[in-house]
């Protein structure tokens, strides 16, 4: 019985979040709304699939955005040049991410220190970046890559015309379906490898953990998961440029919104990417200083809310409320 109270207001709390993003476009019809409320799920799925790596094997790897937009131009340069579906453009773009994942795991392996780790994939990252940026005649650089096609049809879902509430509900997919993996594989035998991983790799060796196919599985997973909402990314924007796509600020955006969120949990980095994203258009008031109050802000959450807020939420106020309402039960 205890077991089942646990797990119903988590699921229940789900439920009628993904319930309430399922009717929001029923209710809100404004195209910039809708347009923040899928950058909020896209980047959901950003800090998911990063998460995996850096908060529940504890390998704090950068240049991630670089398996993103890989996934993006892949996608948008098989449909523009060979004309092919962008549904199937999208996983193929995602399987050339894992590849280049592969390669982003090498560092963790021969490393044990974190900022080692944290430089060299940041390096692997700038390294995509400039040869994207440095062969135009592919890629047309900074001028810019467009003419992707919208999605075909799915029923009653038309995507042509960039239509909101079609790209919403796709998004929307997504992020249950990350959520679902994700949830899946922190319950499994590989999660519990990389939990004793982060706790200390030395340790997870002597008890059987092999931490070279660990570390490689699960940076191939993220890779995938990152490549597929790079094609998504690529094909709702219908426009990349090596600096918006794979440039530093997608990273720290990512990093920032795991830490504010909430490390190594599930609903954190939801939870932090839909904060920041809609802090990030309010702050547009401030013009060109809002960069500042956006740091500010991260400073500041950091400083007062180190297990960020989903963390905070969890280990501090839900066992508080649940002291309480046990004490109201057993009056």
């Amino acid at each position: 019985m205890r077991r089942l109270s646990l797990l119903q207001p988590g699921f229940i709390v789900c439920l009628l979040f993904f319930g309430l993003l399922a009717i929001f476009p029923l209710i809100i019809r404004e195209s910039y709304i809708l347009h923040v409320g899928i950058l909020c799920m896209m980047y959901s799925c950003y800090t998911s699939s990063w998460n995996l790596v850096s908060g529940f094997a504890g390998i704090f790897g950068l240049g991630f955005q670089a398996l993103a937009g890989v996934g993006g131009y892949v996608s948008a340069l098989l449909v523009i040049n060979r004309g092919i579906s962008p549904w199937i453009g999208i996983f193929i773009g995602a399987f050339c991410s894992m590849i280049i994942g592969a390669f982003f795991s090498i560092p963790s392996l021969k490393m044990k220190e974190m900022p080692y780790i944290a430089i060299s994939s940041m390096c692997l990252g700038e390294v995509v970046r400039l040869i994207v940026a440095n062969t135009p005649e592919v890629t047309r650089g900074e001028m810019g890559l467009s003419g992707m096609q919208d999605f075909p049809n799915i029923g009653p879902l038309s995507f042509s015309g960039g239509n909101r509430t079609s790209y919403w509900y796709l998004i929307l997919v997504f992020l249950i379906l990350y959520v679902t993996i994700v949830n899946h594989i922190v319950k499994s035998p590989l999660g519990r490898a990389m939990n004793a991983i982060r706790d200390s790799q030395s340790a997870a060796a002597s008890l059987g953990v092999n931490v070279t196919k660990t570390k490689i599985t699960i940076y191939l997973i993220s890779s995938f998961m990152m490549g597929v909402i790079g094609g998504f990314y690529a094909h709702y924007m219908q426009v990349l440029t090596p600096s918006s796509v794979l440039g530093p600020l997608t990273m720290t955006l990512i990093v920032a919104m795991v830490l504010v969120g909430g490390n190594a949990t599930i609903a954190g980095p939801i939870i932090g990417a839909f904060a920041l994203t809609i802090t990030t258009e309010f702050l547009r008031i401030f013009g060109d200083y809002r960069l500042v109050a956006y740091g500010v802000i991260i400073v500041l959450s950091v400083i007062f809310l180190p297990q960020g807020i989903w963390g905070t939420l969890r280990l501090k106020i839900l066992p508080y409320l649940n002291k309480k309402s046990e004490k109201s039960i057993t009056t």
